[in-house]
């Protein structure tokens, strides 16, 4: 696993309701009245083919109807609202009062799929993959197995739900830009919530571009590192010889 370390993160938080510590985004009581979010990029794009992401979310208070993200990848760094209103395209899981929902949103509008009245205080692990050619329109697929105790497959865990979405056709979109916490800014003044994000693991082996080329080949590429020093010495001992 390699967790990220959110204190290199870029954070915009005018009302400072965000605490952030190297493994973990909380909010405390954060309203819908602005935009703020924590995000980093990993270059134009990083985001693209199959992955698969992990993360750890809780949730525990709410008043009326908060809506944020524990994760999203897009290709700005904006508040939900903005990015909508925008016309844009996000993969992120959030929450809309306490159900906690999966969407795709493309060009501003949703794909969603939703686990409805989930628990508050409890801690649930997500493992949300992506497959960039399933789906009805083979444009991609997502899909979010929720469990509390641990993550899908390991020992413990208990599966609450699984959340399938499918993209739509011609959004078979790449992204720039993690975020472990997005608000949904509308200026309401009465509705919030209190969570946290912790422990996102990007799993490099399976996120982001694809390195090309022959040494990154599946046979060469552990090799690499041995063939140039086997090569050095076959250079050097020639040297000798001559």
């Amino acid at each position: 696993m390699a967790i990220e370390n959110f204190t290199t993160y870029d954070e915009t938080d005018p009302s400072g309701y965000i605490t952030v510590i190297a493994a973990k985004v909380s909010w405390d009581t954060m309203l819908r009245d602005n935009a703020c979010h924590v995000s980093d990029s990993k270059g134009v794009a990083f985001f693209s083919g199959d992955f698969t992401h992990k993360f750890e979310i809780l949730f525990d208070g709410l008043q009326l109807s908060p809506l944020a993200a524990w994760y999203m990848l897009a290709n700005s760094q904006l508040d939900i609202k903005a990015l909508e209103s925008a016309s844009a395209d996000t993969n992120m899981f959030y929450h809309y009062q306490d159900d906690m929902r999966m969407g795709a949103m493309e060009g501003g509008s949703y794909n969603v799929d939703e686990y409805v009245s989930a628990d508050l205080n409890t801690l649930h692990f997500i493992t949300l993959s992506r497959d960039d050619d399933a789906g009805v329109n083979n444009t991609g697929q997502l899909v979010a197995r929720v469990c509390t105790v641990n993550y899908f497959g390991e020992a413990g865990s208990v599966l609450k739900d699984t959340l399938t979405v499918d993209c739509s056709a011609g959004e078979q979109n790449d992204f720039e830009y993690v975020f472990a916490v997005a608000n949904y800014d509308t200026g309401f003044t009465n509705s919030w919530s209190d969570g946290y994000t912790q422990n996102l693991d990007l799993d490099p082996a399976v996120g982001g571009t694809t390195p090309k080329g022959p040494l990154h080949h599946p046979l060469w590429g552990p090799l690499a590192g041995p063939l140039f020093c086997l090569f050095g010495i076959i250079v050097m001992l020639i040297k000798r010889l001559i």
